[in-house]
């Protein structure tokens, strides 16, 4: 899932010459916001009576979850912000488990590529992209008190 933020590209234009002050309130948003998306990780769904299958809870706990969700267990397995070039600078959430695709991934996907199995999606298996959307008014809320700051900053108040 991809979130863009709007009107970032004014804001850095504003802060020209400051891009210190920039670049340090926009990173710092954006590790709030994954961890905004963190604390979304749903509970596992209810394992179906027929199967047999024993759940290890591997999948959550490499999302930094556990079969019950949210935020507990340690780090997810992707979890970083990175710059690319001077001027763009993302946060990545997820799980490097080679199955993962198969029972948190997209349901529609360009052909070729892993995506959520018709057994995953019956049995009540949510994806990332819903987890990344109901992230989505915190992480709107956690930009705008950016912008706010950075506005007081350029106002010639403290961050």
């Amino acid at each position: 899932m991809k979130i863009e933020v709007e009107g970032l590209e004014e804001l850095r234009a504003r802060f020209a010459q400051f891009p210190r002050q920039f670049n340090a309130a926009l990173r710092s948003t954006l590790m709030d916001s994954l961890n905004a998306v963190w604390e979304k990780v749903l509970p596992y769904p209810p394992r179906p009576e027929s199967s047999t299958y024993i759940r290890t809870g591997t999948l959550g706990r490499s999302l930094g979850s556990s079969e019950s969700g949210g935020q507990s267990g340690g780090r997810p397995g992707i979890y970083q912000v990175k710059s690319q070039g001077t001027k763009a600078m993302f946060g990545e959430f997820g799980t490097n488990l080679e199955y993962a695709p198969y029972v948190i991934g997209d349901r529609e996907t360009v052909e070729g590529e892993k995506g959520q199995t018709k057994t995953h999606r019956k049995n009540g298996w949510w994806t990332l992209t819903e987890i990344g959307e109901r992230a989505v008014p915190k992480i709107q809320q956690l930009f705008e008190g950016m912008a706010r700051q950075l506005a007081q900053w350029l106002d010639g108040q403290r961050l």
